[in-house]
């Protein structure tokens, strides 16, 4: 059966105006890609019949960055007392076994740079690997006399001499093959050096990845987001709409508050934004105005960045993180440099 049917069930099935529907996985990407919700035309003993109705959730618009960016697997209906309806639904913002597919990649990535390495040295004659064939030898003994426990130490020294006589023979045909005073052994030695920087990068991406935006925060859930707060002017509107459009994605900001310093404000409508937008309309233009009080504020976190610079959103949460670890602190990322030539005057 085609795992994106939705035939495993997505929770428990649930009775809304008379009509019993049921929640059903889409697995057909990853396990609990989505969920599909159907509704019961017939449930008999010898016959069943369904049929896909919307399930009323639009899709996240903070793409994989969004709480169910990945998949949402799981929905359970509840109707209270009050008969008002509530329903709890899971999401994830990676697929299934991406931490295991992660590490795997990583230390596969890390493993070929160290194999790389090792051959490097054996072509270039700087490692040698002269390792001795008698090294197991004092086992070397009646079989009746020996235990069963030196039997195994026996069969491992068999396998050890075997793997030294191959080394010793492979290091001594293949050693000094790369002459590095040649250009074709530099240009070999340098092939070979970015592509172990190349495995050595992509080993910590993998393994060393992520941006924490999944972790855990504490104090009642106002370490889960955080407001964006930037300040510009008309004559810089084409670079805030590219601006909006990039931080709205990103998964930690909850609002996006421009303070707006000079000339007509545009209408929020004019945004392709994926969170709250509001803009502040100051009445002097002032660098200070980004740092007035603003109740309307909701977050305890607020991130000030100026409307011309770009990050990715890996590096915003990145350091959300870190203000997350030590809230009683101030945590930035770039810093302008500002450089004074001393004029000499000669008199």
């Amino acid at each position: 059966m085609d795992k994106s049917l939705g035939a495993r069930n997505a929770g428990r099935p649930f009775t809304y105006k008379g009509e019993l529907y049921r929640p059903g996985q889409d697995c057909g990407g990853t396990y609990g890609q989505r969920i599909r919700l159907f509704k019961v035309k017939v449930l008999a003993k010898d016959d069943y019949k369904e049929v896909e109705v919307p399930l009323g959730l639009d899709e996240p618009q903070k793409g994989s960055n969004a709480w169910n960016g990945a998949r949402y697997h799981h929905l359970d209906v509840q109707q209270l007392t009050s008969d008002q309806w509530v329903a709890v639904m899971d999401g994830d913002r990676v697929p299934s076994g991406d931490v295991v597919r992660r590490l795997l990649i990583g230390y596969s990535a890390f493993g070929a740079a160290i194999v790389l390495v090792i051959l490097s040295g054996v072509f270039l004659s700087a490692i040698k690997c002269n390792l001795p064939l008698s090294q197991c030898l004092h086992f070397s003994r009646k079989r009746s006399d020996v235990l069963q426990s030196q039997e195994h130490h026996l069969q491992h020294c068999s396998l050890f001499r075997w793997l030294c006589s191959h080394l010793n023979n492979m290091t001594s045909l293949l050693g000094g093959r790369i002459r590095p005073n040649t250009r074709t052994g530099q240009s070999i030695l340098a092939i070979i050096f970015v592509v172990v920087v190349s495995l050595t990068c992509i080993g910590t991406h993998y393994v060393y990845g992520g941006n924490g935006a999944g972790e855990a925060y504490s104090l009642k859930g106002h370490y889960s987001q955080f407001t964006l707060v930037t300040m510009t002017y008309d004559a810089r509107l084409w670079n805030l709409k590219m601006y909006v459009k990039h931080y709205s994605r990103c998964t930690s900001i909850r609002e996006i508050l421009v303070v707006w310093n000079k000339g007509q404000p545009p209408n929020v409508t004019r945004f392709d934004s994926a969170v709250p937008l509001r803009i502040r309309v100051e009445k002097r233009n002032s660098l200070n105005n980004r740092f007035n009080v603003d109740p309307s504020i909701k977050t305890r976190a607020v991130l000030e960045l100026d409307d011309d610079i770009m990050m990715t959103c890996d590096n915003i949460e990145r350091g959300f993180k870190i203000w997350r670890d030590h809230p009683e602190r101030i945590v930035g990322f770039l810093s302008a440099c500002c450089r004074r030539k001393t004029t000499k005057v000669q008199g």
